[in-house]
């Protein structure tokens, strides 16, 4: 006889009543194990609610916290790693693992902070595990859940719970439940049939001895209030990383615009001092090396502050405001070759070819990408090497060619080439004033004008290569 034990309309437990005899059990007796069933259920059913109103309150003062941080704290893993150790309680988690931006961050509850318990390698392979542009949570609760390259690595590390709070940039919050060894006694081993007098069927067991089975790679199952609860901690984290970021991109493009409007003046003054430095001391005999030296200083800086005011306007949806006209592009190509000649006598800039092309285009908007594809050509080129120039037709486009000797860019670099504030522009030791903005204007220049821009590494050369529609 088993007693069933349900709650919510699910099984909870049983109560099982075995006999070595056949017995007949009377009905008052049967009534009395049914009530206690009923009270037992109302019981647990009361511990179970407590405890998850008690879950839901905590995970409520953790939410509240993490969010207020975040909105104040500039580096979200800053923040998940202050709150680490409410977030793991509050989850019944071992483990908490932040990432975003490839910085990944662990800290173990029983480490007492940011010592990592994991396994070498487990914090990386755990972040390349989880999907990208993922937007729900992903749960693991044993071994067989993770991907079989994973499971040398995991060790006790079975449980997952993971939040992506910034998908755009993998940004997840992970929590981990170590494995949760279970020695299970079973009223004689489960697979075992035993054949009694009816053949192989439901029979009463001859030996009641308990059969112990062990059982591994399990970690203890996420609660439904726990998901529940993550699923509210990720809309906050999702609701205040969004906030954050438009926030920030609001202040750069309104600073971007502040600081070209702002500087242009001044900096029109400083050339125009230069000038007359220049002119003093040609006509007194001396050398005007100072007067030079501020125009091309200040020279400079108008180019960078004009790449800011054209990433502010390309932020702000405005365009940049090509007014198009037929152009002749041998002209203008051959101008801008003489001025690099003259800025740069050392460097050997070549015309490999030259084929009559008239395009619509804004002549000045054109001349800032040749004129950016040549500057990269000379700070990324071998020295010593010429930087060769091809203007030709092919297919109903016109295509400029600009190229350096050098090697291959890297594959993950060459993905990013088009993107502005590029890191390995920032680091350049040959262009340190460089803000990683010239390529993603001249793109963004070449697409208001119906054309392309592309990369490319042919002969042991780096090639851009623009096309636009011939007129």
């Amino acid at each position: 006889m088993s007693v069933s034990i349900v709650i919510n309309g699910r099984l909870w437990g049983l109560i099982a009543c075995h006999h070595m005899s056949r017995k007949l059990v009377p009905y008052a007796i049967r009534m009395a194990a049914d009530v206690l069933a009923q009270v037992m259920a109302s019981t647990i059913h009361s511990i179970e609610s407590r405890l998850d109103a008690d879950l839901a309150e905590q995970s409520a003062r953790v939410r509240t916290a993490l969010v207020e941080s975040l909105l104040l704290d500039e580096d979200p893993l800053d923040t998940l790693g202050a709150h680490a150790r409410a977030l793991m309680s509050a989850s019944g988690a071992q483990a908490l693992l932040a990432t975003q931006h490839g910085k990944t961050v662990v800290y173990c509850a029983s480490a007492g902070g940011a010592q990592s318990e994991l396994p070498a390698g487990l914090a990386d392979a755990i972040v390349a595990s989880l999907p990208e542009q993922h937007h729900d949570l992903v749960v693991r609760e044993m071994t067989a859940d993770w991907p079989p390259a994973l499971h040398p690595l995991l060790g006790k590390w079975v449980g997952l719970l993971a939040m992506p709070f910034d998908p755009i940039a993998h940004g997840w919050c992970v929590l981990l439940r170590t494995e949760q060894i279970e020695q299970v006694a079973w009223g004689g081993r489960p697979e075992k049939i035993a054949a009694g007098p009816l053949g192989e069927r439901l029979t009463p067991r001859g030996s009641f001895d308990a059969w112990y089975e062990t059982v591994r790679g399990s970690a203890h199952p996420w609660e439904p209030a726990v998901l529940a609860n993550a699923r509210l901690t990720l809309a906050e984290l999702v609701r205040a990383i969004s906030a954050h970021r438009a926030q920030t991109e609001a202040t750069r493009a309104q600073l971007l615009a502040m600081l070209g409007h702002d500087l242009r003046d001044p900096l029109h003054s400083i050339n125009m001092a230069g000038m007359v430095l220049e002119r003093t001391g040609s006509a007194s005999g001396n050398q005007p090396t100072l007067g030079k030296r501020i125009q091309s200083s200040t020279n400079r800086m108008q180019r960078m502050i004009g790449q800011v005011l054209d990433m502010s306007r390309i932020d702000r949806g405005m365009g940049l405001g090509s007014a198009l006209e037929p152009v002749e592009l041998a002209p203008l190509v051959d101008d801008l070759l003489d001025e690099a000649r003259m800025a740069y006598p050392a460097i050997d800039f070549a015309l490999d070819c030259t084929e009559p092309a008239i395009v619509n285009a804004d002549s000045s908007r054109l001349a800032q990408v040749l004129s950016n594809l040549l500057s990269n050509a000379r700070h990324h080129g071998e020295p010593g090497k010429p930087i060769g120039v091809c203007l030709k037709r092919e297919d109903g486009q016109a295509v400029i060619e600009v190229s350096n000797v050098g090697k291959p860019i890297p594959s993950d670099v060459a993905a990013s080439l088009f993107n502005p504030f590029k890191r390995t522009s920032l680091n350049n030791p040959r262009n340190r004033s460089g803000m990683g903005l010239g390529l993603y204007i001249a793109q963004q220049i070449v697409r208001e004008h119906r054309g392309e821009i592309r990369y490319r590494h042919e002969d042991e050369r780096v090639i851009f290569e623009v096309r636009l529609p011939l007129a």
